[in-house]
């Protein structure tokens, strides 16, 4: 055995070299004994050389093992340090690249094999903590996930109370998670809220009679800008125009045209220009227009007519439909008639005029009688009657005037 630091021969049992005073490292006497096995075949081989050579030889192992023992030491050790470094890199490698491909996975909604991917870089990692933090993260997301696909299966079964409940459900997990995987439910909440939101009014459009109730169902889509917001919008905006389009010509069709032109203006808030319903406003127009004119006519004529009338009944109100005059064997002129109310009003304290004239028409007298009965109906009769005494002969009587009060 040999001291490690002056190659001086040592004793198998000594733990410092007597040269040097230097410990002697553990192990090294089986080393050096190794080195003693070698020198000793050495020496046996060297029988045949010359002890000169044999001397020179070992003076030289002597001298090279101080330094052939550590740097053959140090070699194995950074062999087996770079063999492990290199293993580790490559573990490290896997690990990164399988949690790589989990989170797009993840991302894409693959989610059962995103955990897969994270199990198998688990196995190379069982200490990793921040694998097993990405699993649970990644079944948060799944949870959530499944909570919209229910919300999904309500919607198409048009159990939209119940699916808004869910989504309520979704939401409050939702606003409980933070990070990049959990960015793309927000768009996905939202566009299901208005895919409840519009299968409800909907639903309700066929139970809404009037342009009102259809109007706050117009507001509320009007702020909805997914595709299924335009279709409904259109669809409310389309039924409004149908309801006052129809109510505007019963309006008119009644002669109510004021009516009928404020539904159509009520219906061109929400329709704005609607070309059907223009046209429905300009014919309730043009309608109103031929009524109104028709009607001055109408006035008019009616004002001809009353006073055609009131002048009738003020001055031809009674007609003679008899007059009769006989003198009797003592030479008295009996006189006797019938009128008519030829009026439209009733006529009452009638008086009859009249003149008695000879054979040959000379004047002999005048009179006056009144009409039985007092007041007449329109269309009913009366009767009048007088006596002239002394004409002893043939005389005629003719009706000068007649008189009347109007009811």
């Amino acid at each position: 055995m040999f001291c490690h630091q002056c190659g001086e021969k040592v004793s198998d049992q000594a733990r410092f070299c007597p040269q040097c005073g230097v410990p002697l490292r553990e192990g090294e006497q089986e080393t050096d004994h190794h080195l003693d096995s070698v020198v000793s075949a050495a020496d046996e081989e060297s029988n045949s050389l010359s002890k000169s050579e044999q001397a020179a030889k070992y003076s030289k192992v002597r001298r090279l093992l101080p330094i052939a023992i550590p740097v053959a030491s140090l070699i194995i050790v950074a062999s087996s340090i770079a063999g492990f470094y290199g293993y580790e890199q490559k573990v490290n490698a896997q690990v990164v690249a399988l949690q790589k491909k989990a989170e797009e996975l993840a991302l894409k909604g693959e989610y059962e094999r995103a955990e897969k991917e994270l199990n198998k870089a688990l196995n190379l990692r069982p200490n990793y903590t921040v694998l097993s933090k990405d699993i649970h993260v990644i079944r948060q997301a799944e949870a959530l996930a499944k909570g919209l696909q229910e919300v999904d299966q309500k919607i198409k079964q048009k159990q939209y109370d119940e699916a808004a409940e869910q989504l309520e459900n979704v939401k409050k997990e939702y606003e409980k998670r933070k990070g990049p995987l959990f960015n793309p439910f927000q768009k996905e909440i939202t566009r299901r809220d208005i895919t409840i939101t519009v299968g409800k009014i909907k639903q309700e459009l066929d139970e809404l009679t009037t342009i009102e109730q259809l109007a706050d169902k117009l507001n509320i889509v009007s702020t909805l800008s997914s595709e299924e917001g335009k279709q409904v919008k259109e669809q409310i905006t389309n039924k409004i125009v149908q309801i006052a389009s129809t109510e505007a010509e019963k309006e008119a069709k009644n002669k109510q045209f004021s009516k009928a032109i404020s539904i159509l203006d009520k219906g061109l808030q929400y329709a704005v220009n609607d070309e059907k319903l223009l046209s429905v406003k300009e014919k309730v127009k043009n309608e109103q227009a031929a009524f109104e004119k028709a009607e001055q006519e109408r006035i008019e004529q009616a004002m001809k007519a009353a006073a055609q009338e009131d002048l009738k009944n003020r001055t031809a109100a009674v007609e003679v439909t008899a007059l009769n005059a006989n003198v009797d064997e003592y030479g008295d002129l009996y006189i006797s008639g019938e009128i008519k109310n030829v009026a439209t009003k009733g006529i009452y304290s009638i008086t009859i005029y009249y003149t008695i004239t000879d054979a040959e028409g000379n004047y002999l007298d005048d009179g006056f009688t009144t009409v039985y009965p007092y007041y007449v109906k329109p269309g009913d009769t009366g009767t009048f009657e007088d006596i002239y005494y002394g004409v002893n002969e043939n005389a005629k009587v003719a009706i000068d005037n007649i008189t009347w009060y109007l009811d």
